[in-house]
């Protein structure tokens, strides 16, 4: 149904809150047709050790896919490439550092459904 596509870029302090964030709105809106795609770019912090241990988590084994680029490609290209890899029918970018709340995330996803759209 949807894929999240995340960039992140050194969001060791935020990544975790920013994936939780996306698990309350799932959970709340009760969906279950979902995948997060968090595109690592190059992080030269903890950020892609993190990703690694949440991913061995129950609540994001089967729905967590972490890309790490080979180099730095930017926002932009991590988000170009996270939308290429996402495999449902709608997608819907979230910054990695936490910016969006799942009471946000909620009315942005059912604008999604209505609208019959993507969001960036």
């Amino acid at each position: 149904m949807i894929s999240f596509v995340v960039p992140a870029y050194n969001e060791e302090k935020r990544i975790s809150a920013t994936l939780d964030e996306i698990i309350k709105s799932t959970t709340y809106l009760e969906l279950k047709d979902f995948e997060i795609i968090v595109i690592n770019d190059c992080s030269n912090d903890n950020t892609i050790n993190i990703l690694n241990n949440l991913s061995k988590n129950e609540k994001f084994f089967k729905i967590l896919k972490t890309i790490s680029n080979e180099k730095n490609i930017g926002f932009g290209g991590s988000v170009k490439k996270g939308f290429l890899i996402a495999e449902n029918k709608y997608t819907m970018m979230l910054p990695g550092d936490n910016a969006h709340k799942s009471e946000e995330i909620n009315k942005m996803i059912k604008h999604i459904m209505i609208n019959d759209v993507d969001i960036l």
